[in-house]
């Protein structure tokens, strides 16, 4: 996402570019963005942060219970039936 919205600003973002580049960085430059706000000051509920905060938290909290429903069913006593001879498929012809 960094390199398509830096292609957008027209930037020679690939020149230099290394492993430890900052595209963060780069990107607030490309974008004239000269001071960002700190977090704690933005307006989150604009994003509709509560109601997905609220759905992701019902989300994981099901996913858990069900991690712990398979962990009680799969967890207990194996079934093994022990032959001492081969199980065969047998087909009648029609």
């Amino acid at each position: 996402m960094y390199g398509f919205l830096l292609d957008e600003f027209n930037s020679d973002w690939k020149q230099g570019l290394r492993y430890d580049s900052d595209l963060g960085k780069l990107l607030q430059d490309a974008a004239g963005i000269s001071e960002l706000r700190p977090f704690e000051d933005l307006d989150l509920e604009i994003y509709g942060y509560t109601e997905i905060t609220d759905f992701e938290t019902v989300w994981v909290d099901n996913y858990v219970r069900l991690l712990q429903e398979a962990d009680e069913v799969f967890s207990g006593t194996v079934l093994r039936i022990a032959s001492d001879s081969d199980f065969k498929i047998q087909s009648k012809a029609l």
